[in-house]
């Protein structure tokens, strides 16, 4: 369905790009746990009332447990949502070594680790705050499921040089 309508999904150069909107800082709202309230959607002071053993929670609270509805929160400054926290979101490249060859144009990873897994970015509900920073990645095998996983369809577009 993506394709028929000119979708497909960000490479992680350009998830990560779209998600920092030109900030050079953990977040695209600054550096520090903090800096998430109002924009995120991570394990918090919310969360952590009924889910004590997801792991040290932010200092922020964003009124929800687990997922909220898109939009809930700030857009970036290029007009995105959710960048942070609420569901890690797949990417097209399988996973690999940071700093190798990427393709011009869109950065997609030319060489996984051939494991066939794949990149997500993003962070989640359920995550800690480190999670949910600009670089963070994890992968995951292509056939994993959980209310924890979402996409991000995307229209093709060129990296800045």
């Amino acid at each position: 369905w993506m394709v028929r309508y000119g979708l497909c999904l960000p490479t992680e150069a350009q998830w990560e790009h779209g998600a920092r909107a030109g900030s050079t800082t953990r977040f695209w709202s600054g550096g520090d746990p903090q800096d998430l309230q109002g924009i995120d959607n991570v394990h918090d002071q919310t969360s952590v009332k009924r889910k004590s053993g997801w792991g040290i929670p932010a200092p922020t609270t964003d009124g929800f447990t687990c997922i909220a509805p898109v939009g809930s929160f700030r857009a970036n400054g290029f007009g995105l949502f959710d960048v942070h926290g609420n569901v890690r979101e797949w990417c097209r490249d399988e996973y690999g070594d940071y700093d190798g060859a990427v393709r011009a144009g869109d950065g997609y990873r030319l060489v996984g680790n051939s494991s066939g897994n794949r990149v997500f970015r993003g962070g989640s509900c359920d995550g800690v705050p480190s999670s949910a920073r600009s670089a963070y990645r994890v992968w995951f095998t292509p056939s994993i499921r959980n209310s924890y996983l979402g996409l991000r369809p995307s229209r093709t577009s060129r990296l800045p040089d």
